[in-house]
């Protein structure tokens, strides 16, 4: 299964989508009844991100529209587990609820946002709603969730923790309180700002280990690549790889003659591997990485991939992303795709693709990736 993280393109998108269906909604709110709301959420739990899926959630936004606020609480309770295009309805939805509702369910609504087992985006919701224009009461809630499964709650109280840490004078005391918020972060952006402010404190951090980068691999190429023509092209190297028949110490016919494995330990606190410097800037070439990993037990996994150049990752012989695109920004999570880990040996493997253009922003040939949980939290094999 693949998921790929919302750019703020894909958002604007999804705006514009869901702006059309509403104007739909309007003029269709006759078509569904009101006692059909139960089955309304059901349907917009499930819509596709597609234009079918748009049509499908039209009668099923009108029914909800047409509810009173007292049945805010079910819609939000909804959202979890729904589909992001689901999610992004059903807010609409709510946002309209609460407007009817007023403060009648503020009680109620406190009560959501307390239940960590609730939406995380719902929640973060219900905070804004709850505390609109009232600084200290937002404070005064998000001073507990610095370690929030809600990552929306969980930055939000980071990043207000981090303003008063800006205020403490004692460097020991502002190392302890900034190596906690550290820990305690997942949002890449973030991270990384801490880590900035740490350094600059004199603390170095581990940020391999924090984020879970894979920065120990296995890589052999390069081979051809020449017109972007072999992003399918299965070489007998991946064939082996793919059917668990990897040989470290074999040969295999390259681009430029006969190549053979090398190790390669990146330093970058980022598990950022430079390809171009360490194949000399080849160009029309294809790189293979592997490595291997040890599990006690089953686990449930995420494969978060930044790279700038086209890819395929295999897990445990399995295809579970695969993105032909050439040059495009690199950012940490960039691909995520979910997976399961075995007890045992796992193996993953990276196919990363550059072209031959000669541009100066397209001579990057790069790639980190990195083992999560779903909530960004690192995986470490023993």
């Amino acid at each position: 299964m693949i998921r790929v993280q919302n750019s703020k393109c894909t958002r604007l998108l999804l705006v514009a989508h869901i702006a059309a269906a509403i104007s739909w909604t309007c003029s269709h709110a006759r078509l569904v009844h009101a006692n059909d709301f139960s089955q309304a959420i059901a349907r917009l739990r499930t819509i596709a991100p597609s234009d079918d899926g748009n049509r499908q959630a039209v009668p099923a936004v009108a029914s909800l529209q047409q509810a009173s606020g007292a049945d805010l609480i079910p819609v939000l309770a909804a959202m979890k587990d729904a589909t992001p295009v689901g999610r992004n309805y059903l807010a609409m939805v709510a946002n309209s609820l609460y407007r009817k509702s007023g403060a009648a369910l503020n009680s109620q609504l406190d009560e959501f946002l307390q239940n960590t087992n609730n939406d995380g985006e719902a929640r973060y919701m219900v905070l804004q709603w709850l505390t609109a224009n009232d600084v200290t009461k937002r404070s005064s809630k998000l001073a507990s969730m610095t370690e929030d499964p809600s990552l929306e709650l969980r930055f939000a109280a980071i990043e207000l923790a981090l303003t008063r840490a800006e205020n403490i004078s004692d460097k020991a005391v502002k190392t302890t309180e900034l190596t906690s918020l550290f820990n305690s972060a997942r949002q890449p952006t973030q991270v990384i700002a801490i880590a900035k402010k740490l350094s600059d404190l004199g603390q170095p951090v581990d940020m391999i280990k924090h984020f879970g980068f894979v920065n120990r691999w296995n890589l052999i190429g390069p081979f051809d690549n020449i017109g972007e023509a072999h992003f399918d092209t299965v070489y007998p190297v991946e064939s082996d790889l793919i059917a668990n028949k990897s040989d470290l110490s074999a040969e295999y016919a390259g681009k430029n003659g006969p190549t053979r494995w090398i190790q390669h330990t990146t330093d970058n606190q980022e598990g950022v591997v430079n390809l171009a410097e360490l194949y000399d800037k080849e160009k029309g070439a294809i790189v293979y990485a592997f490595q291997t990993f040890e599990f006690e037990t089953a686990k449930d996994i995420e494969l978060r991939l930044g790279t700038i150049n086209a890819n395929k990752v295999w897990w445990n012989g399995e295809l579970v992303t695969s993105n032909e695109v050439y040059h495009a920004s690199m950012e940490i999570d960039q691909y995520i795709a979910i997976a399961k880990a075995k007890p045992g040996t796992n193996r993953l493997v990276l196919k990363l693709c550059q072209n031959e253009q000669t541009q100066g922003w397209a001579q990057d040939w790069k790639f980190q990736i990195r083992i999560c949980e779903a909530d960004g939290t690192a995986v470490l094999p023993k």
